[in-house]
């Protein structure tokens, strides 16, 4: 799938030029290295550079064929104290962006939301199931995409990344804390962890003008539980992973994974690798 993907960006326009937002994030980091070892021509913002909370002039993205939106607050439990900050960067921030998009004359922009939106999962989620969002984080992800599908004057591409996890992974996320020997609290929850190559196959397939005006999901299919992601952590790292366990955690629904069939179908996502495997790639990079 990366190949095809790629190649139909390089195949459209050998000129294209991809503006990414949030390109010093987790994800952004790794769409940019993957995007620039295969030959696109990338303009890569971040908060240094471009803040999306207040008006973004078109110059931004003058002559950009394709703009992905990644900047954002995230988080759950931050967004349960700042409700009003996470509304200022996702909701405004977003409808700045998509303004500066328009003037510009962007021809596809790729709106990156979160499973959040979802709430509590007690099944898989597919792309149509109602919208329940816990947190101000969620509530933000709904919001944004209501700005992003009432927009007009360009393609455009929702995608839902589930929990992303793998080399490169900001150092306060939960893996990267376990990991790292933090004291944490855990509380028995379900989650369909993702691993970062995933998510930059499906940023790049919806880049290259894949699965126009589709809301996609971005996830194994995979429930874990948190007892077999300590399990798998335990197998990769040769120790036991201790935490103090907890009743819940506001905001947090305690199940939510993916039906990943849609990106399958649309964007032509393969097979998740094992959460081991990915494990291990991320223990490897350090």
């Amino acid at each position: 799938m990366r190949q095809a993907a790629v190649g139909a960006i390089a195949e459209k326009d050998t000129d294209v030029t991809l503006a990414i937002t949030g390109a010093k994030g987790f994800v952004g980091r790794a769409l940019v290295a993957r995007l620039r070892s295969d030959g696109v021509d990338v303009r890569p913002t971040d908060l240094d550079t471009l803040d999306v909370r207040h008006a973004v002039p078109a110059e931004a993205f003058a002559g950009c064929e394709v703009v992905v939106h990644l900047a954002a607050l995230t988080g759950v439990a931050p967004s349960m104290r700042r409700p009003d900050d996470y509304r200022r960067t996702n909701v405004d921030g977003t409808a700045h962006v998509v303004e500066a998009a328009v003037a510009a004359g962007v021809q596809r922009l790729v709106f990156a939301s979160s499973s959040s939106v979802y709430g509590e999962c007690p099944t898989a989620a597919a792309e149509d199931r109602d919208l329940a969002p816990l947190s101000p984080y969620g509530q933000s992800k709904v919001e944004a995409e209501a700005v992003v599908q009432a927009a007009s004057g360009f393609e455009r591409v929702v995608v839902r990344p589930f929990t992303v996890y793998g080399p490169g992974q900001r150092a306060d996320m939960l893996i990267a804390r376990l990991l790292a020997g933090d004291d944490v609290r855990l509380f028995p929850f379900v989650r369909d962890f993702t691993f970062i190559d995933e998510v930059v196959d499906g940023l790049v397939a919806a880049a290259s003008g894949v699965g126009t005006g589709s809301i996609v999901n971005l996830g194994s299919g995979r429930p874990v539980a948190a007892s077999e992601l300590l399990s798998a952590l335990a197998e990769v790292t040769g120790r036991t992973i201790d935490v103090e366990w907890i009743d819940g955690r506001a905001g947090e629904p305690r199940q939510t994974w993916a039906d990943p069939t849609r990106g399958r179908d649309l964007l032509g996502l393969g097979q998740p690798i094992e959460l081991v495997e990915g494990l291990r790639r991320q223990v490897a990079c350090g």
